[in-house]
């Protein structure tokens, strides 16, 4: 039990002296990916195998308890990375989307029920600015002029669209890695579940042949 204890620390630990030794994505997870699923093997077996000596031994200390607990506080450490990206992802996903500008109807109506001309056309340049749109405002004689951008307000709108389609890019990847770690989270914990009451399973039954043989006692 105690190599299984050291294994299992050791597993934990070195993915993130991988990350530090090689932070290039592609080998961290060649190296990682194989320690990662072994811990979440080696985790529930350790705690079933605990849990099993600690009911054998009937001892109700808070050292005999240390044991088990030893490996569930490990599976929580190996799952608050998921749940930390989780959460982080989720928060810039959600910063993202508060920073998406929401058009009142000044902006939508402004070119043809603005007060003078001067701010009618303001309005016009401010949505070429935003969509690349030339639309038509109202002059103080009642006709519609096409608003022209000049290479300002061209530049203007190309700065825009580059910040708009960064943004666009965070948005998706915050939103993809937000999954990915609410799924690997479930994942893992039903992972470990099922190892466990497999492990807790074959150890109880082998610990009742055990008993079994005890009772009946050698064969002459």
């Amino acid at each position: 039990m105690r190599k299984l204890e050291i294994t299992c620390i050791v597993l934990l630990v070195l993915p993130s002296l991988v990350h530090l030794a090689l932070p290039e994505s592609y080998p961290n997870r060649i190296i990682v990916i194989p320690l990662l699923l072994t811990l979440a093997v080696l985790l529930p077996i350790g705690f079933a195998k605990a849990i099993q000596l600690y009911i054998l031994r009937r001892e109700s200390t808070l050292k005999a308890l240390f044991r088990p607990l030893f490996f569930l506080v490990l599976f929580f450490l190996k799952l608050y990375g998921p749940i930390s990206a989780h959460h982080a992802m989720l928060s810039g996903y959600l910063l993202v989307d508060s920073l998406v500008p929401a058009y009142s109807s000044v902006i939508i109506e402004g070119p043809v029920n603005g007060k003078t001309e001067e701010g009618r056309k303001i309005v016009a340049q401010a949505i070429y600015w935003e969509f690349g749109a030339k639309v038509p405002y109202k002059t103080d004689i009642g006709e519609y002029v096409v608003f022209e951008p000049s290479d300002n307000d061209v530049d203007r709108f190309e700065t825009n669209l580059k910040h708009a389609n960064e943004a666009k890019r965070v948005k998706e990847m915050s939103l993809k890695i937000h999954r990915e770690g609410l799924y690997l989270s479930i994942t893992q914990i039903t992972v470990f579940l099922l190892v466990f009451a497999a492990t807790l399973y074959y150890e109880q039954k082998n610990a009742y042949k055990r008993r079994q043989t005890d009772v009946a006692g050698p064969r002459n």
